[in-house]
């Protein structure tokens, strides 16, 4: 019987075995399985392929196994007006974050007094990620997941509008070692550059990885925030 040993996540990084671990692996399944497995059946292929798999992965290390990478925006704005806290505080787009934070324990607003609209299973890797590169926020930092990048903009529409400014890609390691790159690249160009608006002066993406045991890719897929 040939077992095809194929290992994919939909995430960074695939599992592969070497040639003896397979074959200690699949010497030790097919030892205790079924007559039906170890004759090699045309159905048995696929049930002996995943014991195999399960069986590799538990006895990889944390450390080996893919990671799944998350991604968060940083936008940061030139001012910080009244009405844009109010908007993005009390308008009720934004409610269902707000809420599902709350619910968490977890403030939207941050010590730094930035705002953060970000998963709950995601708030804590993003605010890790953050102070070990030493990112500096200010009121005028708004973290916001890609999905609802948006949204706060259309909330902030007549109060903040894009400006032409710089891209950053950071990479930023959580369960596996990351380079930090920059790569500079052009921004939204803004319609108009009213002075008395705040623009947006820097648009950052965050990436924090988070092991695959933890979350599936259609779990990731799934998730998301039904807005107003």
């Amino acid at each position: 019987m040939t077992v095809d040993l194929a290992f994919a996540f939909g995430c960074e990084g695939e599992l592969e075995a070497d040639p003896a671990t397979q074959s200690a692996i699949l010497e030790s399944i097919t030892g205790f399985a079924p007559e039906e497995l170890r004759a090699g059946s045309s159905s048995s292929s696929l049930a002996v392929n995943s014991m195999v798999s399960d069986a590799l992965l538990r006895s990889r290390p944390e450390e080996e196994l893919g990671t799944c990478v998350g991604k968060v925006v940083l936008l940061k704005f030139n001012r910080c007006i009244q009405s844009f806290q109010r908007a993005l505080l009390q308008r009720p787009e934004l409610e269902p974050v707000r809420k599902a934070l709350n619910q968490r324990g977890f403030a939207v607003v941050l010590p730094s007094k930035a705002k953060a609209f970000v998963h709950p299973e995601n708030y804590k890797a993003v605010l890790e990620a953050i102070a070990r590169d030493k990112f500096v926020l200010y009121a005028d930092h708004v973290l916001v997941e890609p999905e609802l990048e948006n949204v706060v903009k259309e909330v902030l529409k007549g109060i903040a509008q894009p400006k032409a400014g710089t891209r950053a890609l950071i990479e930023l390691s959580g369960a596996c070692s990351g380079a930090q790159e920059h790569q500079p690249t052009a921004g939204t160009a803004g319609a108009s550059s009213s002075s008395n608006l705040p623009l947006t002066t820097e648009r950052t993406f965050i990436h924090f990885k988070v092991p695959s045991s933890l979350i599936s890719p259609s779990e990731l897929d799934a998730r998301s925030f039904k807005t107003a």
